[in-house]
C-alpha cells in the first residue's frame, strides 16, 4: 500500500532535507527553523499491545479490556488486528483529535499459560497515540504503548516492590496462591521470529506471540534482550492494595537511555511511595525528590505502577483518556516560573491549580481534575512539562499512566505537529518582488497579527542577528495599505487587530504603501512604512500545524468491537 502525504502532512527527513538543498540552491540567508516532525515518542503508525491477566478479587465480574487510540491528522484510518487461529479485525477512520475506544474480546486477556498468541496489533495510515486498559469491577489499569519503531531489544528488570501480603515476607511468595504469586514479565512479539534471553536461559517467540516468565527479586537489574526489538510488561494480577484486596498492577517497561538522566517526584503520589530503579536495582523510598539514573525509573503505591519521566524528556503537549466511573486528575510538573500558562483543551486551567515547589528545585507540580470518560489535551504555551493521568475508583488506590507525549514544541497557540517555518531571505527585493519570492518557497510574507506571535518572531530574528552579525536593521512583512481604500491589511486575511508602529499610524495621504519589521531599536520590534517599491530582505512564514483540541461535550465515536 502506498500512503501519499501532503506538504503539511508529511513531516519526516526527506521534506527537510529537499527544503535544505532548495535553500542552499537559493542561496537563503538565514533558516530561522525548519519544519521537521515535532511529535513525541508515544505516537507513530504500528503498535503491539497484550493484556495481563485481571485477577482481583472479583471472580466471577466480567473482565473489560480496551483500546483507545486518538489520530493526529485527519483521514487517518486504523486497524485492530488479534492474533491466534481465529484472528479479529476492526477499523475507523479519524480525523485530528479524535478518539476511537475499540473494545476487545476477553479471550485476549492472558492467563496462567506461559505462551499465548495473544497479540493485538494497532496500526494507523498516519501518526497515532494508543492506550490499553483492563478493568475488572474495581480493579483498573492502563498503560500508554510505544510504538514498535520506538521498541527495543534490551530492558532492565526493576526490584521487586514490597508489597505486605503479595512480596512480603518472601518466605509466603507462592504461585499457588493468586494475591501471594510472583510478578510477571510479559514479553510480547511483534511480526517476526524472535530470541530473547534472561538470566543465560532462552526463548523463542513466533510472530504474535506473548511469553510469560515469572520473577523474583533476583533478577533485578539484569537485562533481558533479544534479536528483535519486543515489548516489554512487567505486572502483577492481584497485588494487595488497600483493606486486605488486591487488583491489576502492570506497566510497560522502558529502554535504558545509556547516560544519567534526572527524574522529579511529585508529592502527589503520596503515602506508601517505593521507586525502584530498573539499571541498578535499587529501591528507594519516597524520602527523594529527585533522582539521577541512567536507566528508567518506577514508582510504585497501592494501586499504581507507574514509570517517572526523566525532565530530559519532557514535552509540551500530552493527551489524557480519562476513565468513567472515577475520579480523574491530570498531575503536572512544569517550571516553577511557567506554570500560569497551562491549558486543557482549547481553555486555561481554570479555577488557577494549586501549586507546590519540589524541595531544593526549580520545578512545581499541581493536580488538576479532569471530566470522567473523555478524552483531554493538557498543553504549555512556553515550557516543557511533564504529565501523568491519575485515577482513583476506591479510596487510597491509584490506576494511571504517564500521558501520551503528543508533542515537544511549545507554542501559545496549542498543541503543535509542524513547527512554524520562518525564513529571512538572502536577496533584497521589493515588497511585490518578496512576496513572490516567499511564496516560491511554499511560505507568505510574514503577517504579525498577534502581539505574542510578534514577541516570539522579534525573538528569534534577533538572536540569530547578534549571534551571526548579520546586521540586519529592516525586512519586509506582510502588511500594506490599500489604494483602493486606504485601509491597511495582512495579506493572510486576517484581521488587523493590533499595530507597532514605531512613529505613530501613517497618515491618509502618505504615499508609504508597505510595512517593514525594524531591528533599530535593540528593545522593540517596531514597525515601519516605507515606499513598496524600495528594496528590503523579506520574512517568510509558514504557521505550525496544530493538532485540533477536543471539543467538552461533544459526542464520542461509537465504541467499535473486536472479537464480538
Amino acid at each position: 500500500m502506498r500512503i501519499h502525504l501532503s506538504p503539511e502532512q508529511h513531516t519526516g527527513p526527506a521534506r527537510a532535507t529537499e527544503k535544505s538543498c532548495s535553500i542552499m540552491f537559493l542561496q537563503l540567508l538565514l533558516l530561522l527553523l525548519i519544519p521537521t516532525c515535532t511529535e513525541g515518542m508515544s505516537v507513530g503508525v504500528k503498535f503491539v499491545a497484550a493484556f495481563l491477566e485481571n485477577t482481583a478479587y472479583y471472580h466471577p465480574s466480567p473482565v473489560y479490556l480496551s483500546i483507545w487510540t486518538m489520530a493526529l491528522h485527519d483521514g487517518t484510518d486504523v486497524t485492530v488486528t488479534t492474533s491466534g487461529s481465529t484472528p479479529y479485525t476492526a477499523t475507523a477512520q479519524l480525523n485530528s483529535g479524535q478518539t476511537q475506544v475499540f473494545n476487545i474480546t476477553s479471550e485476549l486477556e492472558l492467563d496462567k499459560s506461559p505462551t499465548a498468541s495473544k497479540v493485538v496489533t494497532i496500526t494507523g495510515t498516519q501518526n497515532i497515540s494508543v492506550e490499553i486498559l483492563s478493568s475488572r469491577n474495581n480493579s483498573i489499569q492502563t498503560a500508554v504503548l510505544m510504538p514498535t519503531a520506538q521498541l527495543a531489544q534490551e530492558y532492565h528488570l526493576p526490584p521487586i516492590p514490597e508489597i505486605q501480603r503479595t512480596t512480603v515476607p518472601s518466605i509466603d511468595v507462592t504461585n499457588l496462591v493468586t494475591e501471594r504469586s510472583q510478578f510477571r514479565l510479559i514479553l510480547v512479539n511483534d511480526d517476526q521470529n524472535n530470541n530473547i534471553t534472561l538470566d543465560g536461559k532462552s526463548v523463542n517467540l513466533s510472530p504474535g506471540e506473548v511469553k510469560q516468565l515469572w520473577v523474583d527479586d533476583t533478577m533485578k537489574g539484569k537485562v533481558v534482550s533479544g534479536q528483535a526489538p519486543f515489548l516489554a510488561l512487567f505486572g502483577h494480577p492481584c497485588a494487595i492494595q488497600v483493606n486486605c484486596t488486591c487488583g491489576l498492577l502492570f506497566t510497560p517497561l522502558m529502554p535504558s537511555r545509556g547516560v544519567s538522566a534526572t527524574f522529579m517526584v511529585p508529592a502527589a503520589f503520596s503515602a506508601d511511595v517505593q521507586l525502584l530503579r530498573a539499571s541498578s536495582g535499587d529501591r528507594e523510598t519516597m524520602s527523594l525528590v529527585t533522582v539521577s539514573d541512567p536507566g528508567p525509573v518506577l514508582l510504585q503505591r497501592p494501586g499504581l505502577l507507574v514509570n517517572l519521566i526523566p525532565v530530559e524528556e519532557f514535552g509540551a503537549c500530552f493527551a489524557v483518556h480519562t476513565v468513567a466511573d472515577a475520579q480523574n486528575w491530570a498531575v503536572v510538573m512544569a517550571p516553577s516560573n511557567s506554570t500560569a500558562v497551562l491549558h486543557v483543551n482549547a481553555d486555561l486551567v481554570s479555577p488557577a491549580p494549586s501549586w507546590s515547589s519540589v524541595g531544593g528545585t526549580s520545578y512545581s507540580w499541581a493536580k488538576i481534575p479532569l471530566d470522567a470518560g473523555g478524552t483531554h489535551v493538557v498543553w504549555s504555551e512556553t515550557a516543557l512539562i511533564a504529565v501523568w493521568f491519575i485515577g482513583e475508583k476506591t479510596p487510597g488506590t491509584m490506576f494511571g499512566n504517564p500521558a501520551v507525549v503528543l508533542s515537544k514544541t511549545p507554542d501559545f497557540r496549542g498543541c503543535v505537529l509542524v513547527p512554524e517555518q520562518v525564513q529571512v531571505l538572502e536577496e533584497q527585493g521589493s515588497w511585490q518582488e518578496s512576496v513572490a519570492a516567499c511564496r516560491g518557497q511554499d511560505l507568505d510574507l510574514i503577517s504579525l497579527n498577534d502581539p505574542r506571535l510578534q514577541q516570539n518572531i522579534y525573538q528569534k530574528i534577533q538572536e540569530q542577528n547578534q549571534n551571526q552579525n548579520l546586521n540586519l536593521t529592516e525586512m519586509w512583512m506582510g502588511l500594506r495599505k490599500s489604494s483602493y481604500s486606504g485601509a491597511w491589511y495582512w495579506i493572510s486575511l486576517d484581521d488587523l487587530q493590533h499595530t507597532d508602529w514605531a512613529y505613530g499610524s501613517p497618515g491618509n495621504d502618505d504615499p508609504e504603501h508597505c510595512a517593514r519589521i525594524s531591528l533599530v531599536d535593540p528593545q522593540r520590534f517596531a514597525w515601519t512604512h516605507q515606499n513598496c517599491c524600495s528594496q528590503a530582505r523579506p520574512v517568510c512564514y509558514r504557521p505550525p500545524k496544530l493538532l485540533t483540541l477536543p471539543t467538552p461535550g461533544a459526542a464520542a465515536a461509537a465504541v467499535k468491537w473486536v472479537g464480538q
